[in-house]
């Protein structure tokens, strides 16, 4: 499989580019900076799409990344609550991360100390931090508030088969890569997601640029 880097994606990286160009010189507050980091989280996905040369897996990936990447967009777009949200997951998810380390090395009897710095860390900045997250920040959530609930599930029924060890992926790999109906869906939906994301931005730069 080979996913040619076509017109759509050059034109959103463009957009792209541009926005975040306009949001560099002007607007590093709490929403643009967030917005910053997730339109270079899209580039970067744009390119992994269009190199994922016989890579049905990493394409498969890049196009779950890019939906999810334009719904959060939305959603701290238009909600003040849900930019907290996505803020204070940061700090949720540093914890998470050291939790289950943590869990790890006490079952191997193996020495916590920096485990125990890291902790004291993270647990300051979130006391200190006026960004809080309650529970996940779920995806297919956003999804259904935005009425992609549809493609929320028939993407992740396909990205999971195709990114984890599936029984259908590891017995045939070579077959499943080759399957028309798979890789015209999946360029459809990468196409489809980056021209939601492209329409939304230029929507955004209009706002910023006023």
């Amino acid at each position: 499989m080979r996913v040619p880097p076509n017109d759509n994606m050059k034109i959103t990286k463009k957009v792209i580019h541009d926005f975040i160009d306009i949001l560099e010189k002007k607007h590093k507050a709490k929403l643009g900076l967030a917005l910053i980091h997730l339109l270079a989280e899209a580039g970067r996905e744009i390119d992994r799409a269009s190199h994922a040369e016989r890579e049905l897996v990493i394409f498969a990936l890049a196009t779950r990344n890019i939906f999810e990447i334009y719904l959060i967009i939305r959603n701290i777009s238009e909600s003040d609550s849900a930019l907290d949200c996505w803020y204070g997951q940061m700090h949720k998810d540093l914890i998470d991360i050291n939790s289950g380390l943590r869990k790890l090395a006490e079952k191997k009897e193996l020495n916590t100390e920096k485990l125990d710095v890291l902790d004291e860390i993270y647990n300051q900045a979130l006391n200190e931090s006026p960004f809080k997250s309650k529970g996940q920040f779920n995806i297919k959530t956003i999804a259904l508030n935005y009425n992609y609930g549809e493609d929320y599930d028939w993407l992740y029924r396909l990205t999971s088969k195709l990114i984890h060890p599936s029984s259908v992926k590891v017995n045939g790999f070579h077959a499943i890569g080759e399957v028309e109906q798979y890789i015209v869906a999946l360029e459809q939906s990468f196409t489809y997601f980056c021209m939601r994301l492209e329409e939304y931005i230029l929507e955004l730069m209009n706002g910023f640029k006023a």
